[in-house]
């Protein structure tokens, strides 16, 4: 299997623009369906959508904003025990929307 930061930029702003989806199963898929905020696939924060995934050898965390007009992709060959894996995604995320 083989995705760039930028291949997961492009599959998020297709997601986002409803290129690939529906709105209908866009709003299914980006809503809330338990108390951790996951729906399918991606956690429904207050302004943004995240998404993290751990294959062996890699972490990945991708975000985009409600919007559509902020991404933040990180990619990472640690697969396990990032503690700030989160804390980077989310950083990165606040200086692009200042």
């Amino acid at each position: 299997m083989y995705m760039s930061a930028f291949d997961m930029y492009l599959f998020d702003k297709a997601l986002s623009s409803r290129k690939i989806l529906s709105e209908n199963s866009f709003q299914k898929m980006f809503t809330k369906g338990s108390s951790s905020g996951y729906g399918m696939g991606f956690y429904v924060d207050p302004g943004s959508y995240n998404n993290h995934g751990i294959l062996n050898g890699w972490n990945v965390s991708n975000s985009m904003s409600h919007s559509g007009k902020t991404y933040v992709v990180l990619f990472s060959n640690i697969q396990n025990n990032i503690d700030s894996f989160g804390k980077v995604n989310n950083h990165i995320y606040e200086i692009l929307n200042k």
